[in-house]
C-alpha cells in the first residue's frame, strides 16, 4: 500500500513479510532497540532489548546497535527448525552516542 494511500485499519488486516515468513514455518524474532516496530512485529515474537539496560551498551535508555546481538548465539543454539535473523540499520548520528561498530562475531 503506497504511503499516499495508507489506511491504518486496512494495514492492520494485512500480512507483512514477517507474518508470511512465520506462517511458512520459519522462526522469527524481532529485537528492537529504537522505539518499537511500528506494528511490523505485532504478530511475531519480539523483544525490546533496550529494557535489558546492559552496562556499557546502554546509556540513559538508549542502546548501541550491538545490543541487538545480545543472546543471539543462545537463541540460535536452541532454535528448533529454520530461522531468519535480519538487521536493519538507519544511522541518525548523535555525537554523544557514536562509537565504532564492534567487529566481534
Amino acid at each position: 500500500m503506497p504511503r499516499k494511500h495508507y489506511d491504518e485499519e486496512l494495514a492492520h488486516h494485512q500480512e507483512g513479510l514477517l507474518d508470511i515468513i512465520q506462517r511458512a514455518g520459519i522462526n522469527v524474532l524481532w529485537n528492537d532497540n529504537d522505539g518499537g516496530c511500528k506494528g511490523a512485529c505485532d504478530r511475531v515474537p519480539h523483544q525490546n532489548v533496550t529494557e535489558l539496560n546492559l552496562p556499557g551498551q546502554c546509556i540513559d535508555g538508549e542502546c548501541y546497535d550491538e545490543v541487538l546481538f545480545h543472546g543471539l548465539e543462545d537463541y540460535i543454539d536452541h532454535l528448533k527448525g529454520d530461522g531468519v535473523y535480519c538487521i536493519t540499520y538507519h544511522r541518525q548520528p548523535r555525537p554523544n552516542l557514536l562509537q565504532p561498530l564492534s567487529t566481534a562475531v
